[in-house]
């Protein structure tokens, strides 16, 4: 896997949290790219979070 984007003020804590959410996209929703077709580790945390929001709002 590449490394998660990290940007400034994201602590250890959010990319553990990350991977935790890059796994929840690829093995319930099926998603392994971002909107733009950005590789899901090329992301930072927060568009992450939103993209799980969405797909789990769209799945409901």
């Amino acid at each position: 896997m590449s490394e998660i984007k990290n940007e400034e003020g994201d602590g250890g804590l959010e990319i553990h949290e990350a991977i935790i959410i890059i796994d929840e996209l690829v093995t319930v929703h099926h998603v392994t790219r971002g909107p733009k077709g950005e590789l899901l580790s090329e992301m930072d945390y927060r568009s992450l979070v939103s993209l799980l929001a969405i797909r789990e709002a769209v799945n409901s």
